[in-house]
């Protein structure tokens, strides 16, 4: 049971108002660009909106850009931050930063270096 009793009336999946509360699975934020696609914040339960099962793609907060995942702070502990670009020659740049349960990542394509810290016990 929780305090507030419009999460115990949800269903854990239908949009549900009351209480001066609105309760749903998923929301967003942003804009769509004119080619369809999405800049803004995903929050919630993204896993129906999965591609090719990607683990990652689970419950909590994604930062989007051009339809491009660039954050990812998730119920499970994981934080992911990355940035990709494409410099005049087409070449692809990505950044990423990677904290899990296991290790913290850090790497860079362009220059081809990364740093990975394994913390098991």
């Amino acid at each position: 049971m929780y305090d507030f009793t419009i999460f115990n009336d949800w269903n854990g999946t239908t949009l549900l108002e009351g209480d001066n509360s609105i309760v749903a699975a998923m929301v967003a934020a942003g804009k769509k660009s004119s080619d369809n696609k999405f800049s803004g914040i995903l929050l919630g339960d993204i896993s129906s909106q999965r591609v090719n099962n990607d683990p990652l793609i689970q419950t909590g907060l994604y930062g989007i850009l051009d339809g491009v995942v660039t954050f990812v702070l998730s119920d499970g502990g994981n934080a992911s931050f990355e940035y990709s670009k494409k410099n005049n020659q087409d070449v692809l740049t990505e950044s990423k930063i990677h904290y899990g349960e296991d290790n913290f990542f850090i790497s860079n394509t362009e220059t081809d270096k990364y740093f990975l810290l394994d913390i098991d016990d």
